[in-house]
């Protein structure tokens, strides 16, 4: 019995034995197979990446990494692809994997902090480079990106000091000589970084990456020149990109610079060429949409391709707030109201309107309303809303005007029929009335207010990014100021957007902007054949959504600055924001000012009023020219149009006439109004 029962346990054990080691033969020979397939999707990968085919090598190693997520040569490929193809969430997520098996890894913290400073996190770029140059500071990987992305970060003072100072403790291999010609060009050394390029190009003649690098240089240091010998140099940067382009058709940064430079020329037929081109690559790219955009615009202002471009920019990122404002101006210039994207952009604004009036944004969503009623004029929902915000705002003549159109428009509504009933009386009783400067004929108030308000020219401010993204923002910033600036009663602005349609005025090649200029301002001034007093100009910049403007108002008849002031914004309604602050800026630096409408028996009618920062009390001073002519107070006013009896009647009374100018002290900014 025992010893049958040895020979049971024998069996099994045999049995066992057999049966796991069949298991392991088949677990040995698929991990087998799987490394060697693995393997075979890296040397897959890599081969495309040495043709540079992004999109095969991404795939590629999408592929090794499902089959071994552990493999870091697997990983720092798909990295390299990802970022070719502007998948930088992915790279940084497949180098952050890296570093968790490998925190030693030098190639992984070159790719994490250059692909952190390209996306503009310099201090992270920092913080991961920072505890390998403790150890050694001179790392022949690492120093190299370190002082890049001081480069990058706008610190070239530091960066220029800590690589001369490093100069000679780190090797002359390529990438510290392109990074020395780099140095030497931040610096204004232009005539010796290039000769250094000149040697790199000598070295290697056949790497499209070098000429690249030397087309970036030259337009450094056009940014830094003026005039002819920018675009000199912009036209040796082109040759450059285009020799880049010859080695390898598809290096797309040289791709993207070369169209910027025929924009800059104004080839925009080439300048689309090479656009289409990047799109085959990256039909999703906002960046070159908007340029090709851009270039379509210049080429016929009513461009159905252009639109195309434009409908699929705001879909993709409906939160770039100078992509959206291009699209409706180009709607509002080329499109019918029924449009759809006209209506998508309208009912946008009215969205915008309705999340800033809960946030109490008043300013804000009254902006949003304004545009959606340009864009959707015939909505019944908008007019509403905008009778509303008139009668909130007591905007009267444009509240009644709009009520008339509503009692039109929707006989049905009794409602509307009985507001212009009540409203008709109470305006009977205004000053405006009674003096005879508002009748109410069949179409509404006709207005007579003979209003004087202060006359401003506002420039385009000066792009401070050179070769931008956004192509024409300065220029698009202009006109959505003075468009905005129109609708004030408070100011006359003076239409440049029409001016140069007819005049010969410098603008700036890339952007398409009226600077302020002597030579513009003197055309200008002499077109209409009299002086401008007051000239606004300014800088803008637009980096990683954070919206920078510096405008300056001159006085030209006092010849002195009355002031400047920096605006800074961000998000969705940035441009929105800057434009409002802006108008109350300027409109609280001008000097409060209006005219002698009428010369009455006991008092003087002004043509300002509470809108004006008139109210019952305040003061006015006559002039007739720089002689005091005596002084005032009010002692009625409404919207538009003040009574001011004045001190010592009859002496003011005899010496006073029409046209006369009146000044007061500002209070308080009114509200915002509109037309």
């Amino acid at each position: 019995m025992i010893f049958g029962s040895k020979i049971l346990i024998k069996h099994l054990s045999l049995k066992f034995l057999l049966r796991n080691f069949a298991v392991l033969f088949v677990l040995s020979f698929s991990f087998s197979l799987s490394s060697k397939q693995t393997i075979d999707w890296i040397k897959e990968g890599e081969g495309a990446l040495a043709s540079r085919n992004y999109p095969a090598a991404y795939d590629s190693f999408r592929e090794a990494v499902n089959l071994n997520p552990l493999s870091v040569r697997s990983r720092l490929g798909l990295a390299d692809a990802a970022l070719k193809l502007h998948k930088e969430k992915e790279a940084l997520q497949s180098l952050d994997k890296v570093l968790e098996l490998e925190p030693k890894n030098k190639r992984a913290v070159r790719e994490k902090a250059i692909t952190l400073a390209k996306l503009g996190r310099y201090e992270e770029a920092f913080l991961i480079l920072k505890p390998f140059l403790e150890e050694d500071r001179y790392d022949s990987d690492l120093f190299p990106i370190y002082i890049e992305v001081q480069l990058a970060s706008g610190k070239t003072q530091k960066a220029s000091f800590e690589f001369h100072s490093a100069f000679s403790r780190i090797p002359k291999n390529k990438e510290v000589k392109t990074l020395e010609a780099k140095v030497e060009a931040f610096d204004g050394n232009f005539t010796k970084a290039a000769s250094l390029r000149n040697q790199l190009e000598a070295e290697t003649s056949d790497d499209p990456g070098i000429f690249l690098e030397s087309g970036k240089f030259l337009l450094i240091w056009a940014e830094k020149s003026q005039g002819n010998k920018r675009d000199s140099k912009i036209a040796e940067a082109a040759e450059k990109f285009e020799r880049s382009v010859s080695l390898h058709p598809n290096e797309e940064e040289a791709l993207k610079l070369l169209a910027k430079t025929r924009i800059y020329f104004g080839r925009y037929q080439e300048a689309e060429e090479y656009l289409n081109r990047l799109l085959g690559l990256f039909p999703n790219s906002t960046e070159y949409l908007y340029l090709r955009s851009y270039a379509r615009l210049k080429k016929d202002p009513a461009s159905k391709e252009a639109r195309t471009d434009l409908e699929k920019l705001i879909s993709l990122d409906d939160l770039d707030p100078i992509a959206r404002n291009r699209s409706e101006l180009y709607a509002l210039e080329n499109l019918p109201e029924g449009n759809s994207l006209r209506r998508t952009l309208g009912e946008y604004r009215l969205q915008r309107y309705r999340a800033n009036k809960n946030a109490f944004l008043y300013d804000l969503a009254w902006y949003h309303l304004i545009r959606a009623k340009e864009l959707l004029p015939n909505r019944p929902e908008i007019l509403v809303l905008t009778l509303e915000e008139y009668k909130r705002r007591g905007l009267f003549p444009s509240y009644f005007n709009l009520l008339l159109l509503l009692r039109d428009k929707f006989p049905d509504n009794k409602k509307y029929g009985y507001s212009v009933e009540n409203n008709l009386e109470g305006f009977k009783t205004s000053l405006s009335y009674r003096e005879g400067l508002v009748k109410i004929g069949e179409f509404g108030i006709q207005e007579d207010y003979g209003r004087t308000p202060p006359e401003v020219l506002v420039f385009d401010p000066d792009g401070e990014d050179f070769l931008a993204k956004h192509t024409d923002l300065p220029a698009l910033a202009g006109k959505v100021l003075r468009h905005f600036l129109n609708s004030d009663p408070r100011i006359r602005n003076i239409d440049l957007d029409n001016i140069r349609k007819s005049e010969s005025l410098e603008s700036e090649p890339y952007s398409g902007a009226i600077h302020k200029s002597e030579r513009n301002y003197s055309s200008i001034k002499n077109s209409r054949g009299e002086n401008i007093r007051f000239v606004v100009s300014g800088k803008i910049s637009f980096q990683d959504d954070n919206l920078r403007l510096e405008w300056s108002l001159r006085d030209h008849k006092e010849e002195k600055i009355l002031g400047k002031f920096r605006i800074y914004a961000k998000g969705r309604d940035a441009l929105a924001e800057a434009t409002l602050r802006a108008r109350d800026k300027i409109l609280a630096l001008l000097p409060a000012s209006g005219k002698v409408h009428r010369v009455k028996e006991d008092s003087l009618i002004v043509n300002a009023g509470i809108i004006d920062g008139l109210k019952k009390g305040t003061t006015v001073y006559f002039f007739n020219s720089a002689t005091l002519l005596g002084e005032g107070t009010v002692t009625e006013a409404d919207l538009y149009t003040a009574k001011v009896v004045p001190k010592n009647q009859d002496a003011v009374l005899r010496n006073i006439a029409v046209g006369n100018k009146a000044y007061w002290k500002k209070t308080e900014n009114p509200s915002a109004p509109s037309n």
